[in-house]
């Protein structure tokens, strides 16, 4: 080897080059399909690819050192030209990637279930995870083989051919997943084509080595026992080192899944990517360091091997400072350029993460020369320091601010209705630190049995505040009058031919001669609750196309894949501080309220979260309003279950009684005369609809059509045998299109009736026999209908059909989509892209 002034930079320089643009391509790919892969997988679908990249991380890193030692000791090799012992230890490492993963694929039997319960992976993602956690193991063993090959034509300086071995695997694992995403085939087939690429770069590696190293021989078994030995001493350190590097950057995604959500763990794999992707060229830099002090170690040349280590770590932390300082600045548009949307979650793990990617840079010189020279056990020690530094931080802060801010959301809502906080709350605050998550259980528990009570003192005090704001209430009354007055002139402009100026409510008259106010929805904002939901996406774009301004969208569980929704805020109804301060922003012209918990199966077997998350959610959405938003119109969305059963060939009006069959169907009775409630008291402007049965593109398995389409799809592809599950069949449906209902929400909040309430409903009625029948006839397989008992309710409602009339004598609307074209629209949906 040359000194490091002279030819060595030079082949520092060029190895750099071909290391960092491998990989440098290879992040610009994933980087160019996370958004798409994002959108198509979901948060929680998402989430579980994160993790599976997390496994295969931790996999890799129980490898023993086997990849580093190679590289090491092949180098080593070659330089005291010892052709036959640098096959030896690759051979050592590749049959310890085989047997290694032949091991881990013994345990995934025993290991999925409890790994998966600790993460609280359910619902519809489990299957998926259930495959991902296999195929992991598989990936492990094919990375194993491919890095041995790459680690081996490093240490014959061809970083060029290595390079081309890493590159393949990334091209074939993009192609492979932009081919998933477009026949839909959801996270296990994003999963097979990752270990697709592996495959075809160990096919590739064999060629590569052929080429780049001729004079290479694979050892026997007997020569690579005989190197066993001094791979596990070197290895042994490394493999502890790998373990910690790997379990330090993936730890936090275990944290947050277990202590916060699954959802959480996927702005911090956006953050951690984007920040992997900027830290790329000074590890590289680092990487192409490890064979030239490998070289000089193992030929005794000490003041060069000084000289590398005194030269190279400025270049490294001069390119770490550039990146980390550009990174931490940009980080919100960055990201913002690369989703599509603001994501402050994100931008705060991608600074983080970017900070600690520094931290690692300014000490990784000294790992790669303690390696370089045999010294893993230097680079172990470093990384247990900081990985039991980051474990204690970890367990300590994730939980603890997670039952903090849910501490701080039940104290704050105590606060404002005017309740006193118990002391034990204070002192459960306080002795907690250790026990966060049951001080949150036990303040939770408070709150629960508290409600009722709160509830009543509130209704019985509405009346006093009623009175306090007389003052208010007479400006509001002249605010009115003045609307009242332009709205003449606008009725008299309207007579000549002329329209209302934009932006401003005019007035209409009903077929009984009622006046109605209007809102003109052009060029305003509308502010939409549970936006994240089935029916969000479609009510947004139907928005837009009348000329809304902006769809401000607030939920839980992340960004919805939509793109009319231009601004996004991610919160729950409980917490009234951030849902009152997102109203405000908004400043919405309406507001639509869709939150809350939609399935009446899931209802029996959850009553209190529905209640909850329905009745309580409505309460405070109704409160933030008066407070930010007093002006706006609020279109609450019901439900036809309300109703209850009604006689076979009769249609129920919106005078029918109530009689709900289920907690959900109560809950949103309560919901319902809530609403009715606080606009005859407070003056809100609110409208009601209670829409009938509806479906369509996007709607999840928890119900019954798309169950049913998903099953189909499943059994087309092979993955089901032909049996068909399903539940109460004996039932008939007023069943409209989704996209009939968002038009009809539109009409509500234009032309809708203040304090009037509203069916949307076809007005008529179909069996749930019909629609098996068609589906099944749009079947290319034969398939058997099966009755599944755990497909059917406590309580059943056998027949509803709703009276439309209201609807469309008040707002013109009916619905118009033939529910043929629905079902053929769903069983799509499920063949093409799930």
């Amino acid at each position: 080897m040359t000194a490091p002034g002279g030819g060595l930079a030079r082949r520092l320089a060029s190895n750099t080059l071909h290391a960092a643009s491998g990989r440098v391509a290879g992040l610009l790919l994933w980087l160019l399909l996370t958004p798409p892969l994002y959108h198509a997988l979901g948060a929680e679908g998402f989430a579980v690819w994160s993790l599976f990249y997390a496994l295969t991380g931790y996999l890799t890193a129980l490898d023993f050192g086997l990849s580093g030692a190679t590289l090491r000791h092949v180098a080593a090799a070659r330089a005291r030209h010892d052709e036959r012992a640098a096959g030896a230890f690759a051979t050592v490492s590749m049959l310890g990637y085989a047997a290694l993963g032949l091991v881990w694929m013994a345990l995934v039997p025993v290991l999925r279930g409890p790994v998966l319960d600790f993460l609280r992976v359910q619902g519809s993602v489990r299957g998926a995870a259930d495959y991902a956690f296999f195929m992991g193991a598989v990936v492990f063993m094919l990375t194993g083989f491919g890095m041995t090959m790459v680690a081996t034509l490093q240490a014959h300086e061809r970083f060029d051919l290595a390079n081309v071995v890493t590159l393949t695997a990334t091209l074939v694992q993009g192609a492979g997943l932009a081919a998933c995403l477009m026949l839909g085939l959801g996270l296990q087939g994003v999963v097979t084509s990752t270990a697709a690429g592996w495959v075809v770069a160990v096919a590739v590696g064999v060629v590569a080595l052929r080429v780049g190293a001729p004079a290479f021989r694979w050892g026997s078994p007997a020569a690579a026992a005989s190197k066993l030995g001094e791979s596990v001493r070197f290895g042994a350190p490394l493999q502890l080192a790998n373990v910690l590097a790997v379990a330090h950057q993936q730890l936090d995604k275990v944290l947050l899944a277990r202590f916060v959500a699954l959802g959480a763990v996927a702005p911090y794999e956006l953050g951690l990517r984007m920040a992997n992707s900027a830290a790329t060229f000074p590890q590289m830099l680092m990487m192409a360091l490890v064979p030239a002090a490998a070289a000089f170690h193992a030929g005794g040349d000490s003041a060069k091997l000084a000289e590398l280590h005194e030269r190279s770590n400025r270049y490294v932390l001069f390119a770490a400072a550039i990146v980390t300082a550009a990174v931490l600045a940009a980080a919100p548009r960055l990201l913002c350029a690369w989703l599509g949307h603001a994501d402050e979650a994100a931008a705060l793990a991608l600074r983080g993460l970017m900070l600690a990617a520094c931290a690692g840079l300014a000490a990784g010189m000294a790992s790669v020369t303690a390696r370089g020279i045999g010294r893993t056990d230097l680079e172990a020690e470093f990384s247990a320091v900081a990985f039991v530094t980051h474990l204690g931080l970890g367990l300590w802060l994730v939980p603890a601010m997670a039952a903090g801010r849910a501490d701080r959301r039940a104290r704050g809502q105590r606060a404002r209705r005017g309740v006193v906080p118990r002391p034990a709350v204070g002192r459960a605050r306080l002795a907690g630190r250790a026990h966060r998550r049951g001080a949150a259980r036990r303040a939770r528990a408070r709150a629960r049995r508290g409600r009722r009570r709160r509830a009543r003192a509130r209704f019985g005090a509405a009346r006093e505040r009623r009175r306090e704001r007389v003052g208010r209430d007479a400006g509001r009354r002249r605010r009115r009058g003045a609307r009242l007055r332009r709205a003449r002139r606008d009725v008299a402009l309207r007579g000549m031919g002329r329209a209302a100026p934009p932006g401003r409510r005019a007035f209409g008259v009903t077929k009984t001669g009622e006046t109605r106010d209007m809102l003109v929805l052009r060029d305003r904002n509308v502010f939409v609750t549970g936006a994240a939901g089935f029916v969000g996406p479609h009510l947004a774009r139907a928005l837009v196309e009348r000329g809304v301004a902006q769809v401000h969208g607030y939920g839980l569980g992340g960004p919805v894949s939509a793109p009319e929704i231009a601004r996004w805020t991610e919160g729950g109804l409980s917490d009234d501080a951030a849902l009152r301060a997102a109203i405000a922003e908004a400043k919405p012209a309406a507001i639509v309220h869709l939150a809350g918990q939609s399935s009446a199966a899931r209802s029996f077997e959850a009553p209190e979260e529905t209640f909850r998350a329905n009745v309580a959610g409505t309460w405070s959405l109704l409160e933030a309003v008066r407070e930010a938003a007093p002006d706006a119109r609020v279109l609450v969305i019901g439900t036809s279950e309300v109703y209850g059963p009604c006689a076979p060939g009769t249609r129920l009006d919106e005078d029918a009684p109530f009689r709900p069959v289920s907690p959900y169907a109560l809950s949103k009775a309560a919901a319902d005369q809530l609403a009715a409630s606080f606009g005859a008291s407070f003056g809100l402007d609110v409208v009601r609809a209670r829409p009938f049965g509806h479906t369509g593109p996007g709607q999840t398995p928890r119900f019954v059509i798309p169950a049913w389409a998903e099953q189909i799809a499943r059994v087309e592809r092979g993955e089901l045998e032909p049996v068909l599950r399903v539940g109460n069949l004996d039932v008939t449906r007023d069943l409209c299109d989704v996209r009939d209902i968002v038009a009809g929400y539109c009409a509500l909040l234009e032309r809708g009736t203040r304090g009037a309430v509203y069916n949307l409903c076809r007005g008529s009625g179909v069996k749930l026999t019909e629609v098996l029948a068609a589906l099944v006839a749009a079947s290319r397989v034969p398939v058997k209908v099966e009755v599944d008992p755990a497909r059917l309710r406590p309580a059943d409602v056998p027949y509803l059909v709703g009276d439309p009339s209201r609807a469309a004598a008040d707002c013109g609307w009916s619905a118009r989509l033939p529910i043929e074209r629905t079902m053929g629209d769903v069983l799509e949906e499920w063949r093409a892209h799930r």
